[in-house]
């Protein structure tokens, strides 16, 4: 007969390395522009926010020193703006987006790191403009697209990491259009 115990942690085991998972706050400053040809001539990407949370799972080390993968879950929150091409129309874009990515890290050291990651993001865009014959007008448009990005993370302290990334979002479904966006930021660990 075979007989199963839970053993409870101690603060000998808690020595040797508990599992945990661990947290950070990502905040980032970026510049975006529109992919697609037909609105690549109308709208200029000016800037961006994104601030969220993001989750690694269960591990034995607070600070990973070991070279070799590492996973985590990012959801961040965003903010863009853009501006019409003077030369179409005066146009002012407005967009808040959603975005859950599955990341992955290389650890090539313990300070230098580099992450690629895949995930799906919601947005809306807001576009003001003023039309040739009807005067000032509102459109706005959401939809789901399929996110990318890899990047470069450096390890400023046990706590504190500075991060440059370029994004792309694929866009799936609505009347948006794809955009590209190079990142830097700051991820503050709890």
């Amino acid at each position: 007969m075979i007989v199963m115990m839970a053993v409870p942690c101690t603060a000998a085991s808690a020595e040797k390395g508990d599992l945990h998972f661990d947290f950070r706050l990502p905040a980032s400053l970026g510049w975006w522009t529109p992919v697609n040809e037909d609105w690549h001539g109308i709208m200029s990407g000016v800037g961006g926010i994104r601030a969220g949370i993001e989750l690694f799972p269960l591990t034995q080390n607070k600070v990973s020193n070991e070279r070799g993968f590492r996973p985590s879950l990012r959801l961040l929150a965003g903010y863009r703006f853009g501006i019409g091409e003077p030369d179409t129309y005066s146009a002012r874009l407005h967009t808040v987006g959603i975005d859950c990515s599955f990341l992955l890290r290389y650890n090539f050291t313990r300070q230098h790191h580099g992450f690629m990651g895949v995930g799906a993001l919601w947005q809306m865009d807001i576009l003001d403009y003023n039309s040739k014959y009807r005067g000032r007008k509102r459109e706005t448009w959401r939809g789901t697209a399929l996110s990318l990005c890899m990047g470069y993370e450096l390890a400023l302290n046990d706590r504190l990491w500075a991060f440059a990334e370029l994004g792309f979002a694929h866009i799936v479904g609505g009347g948006l259009f794809d955009t590209f966006m190079p990142v830097i930021g700051l991820s503050w660990g709890l």
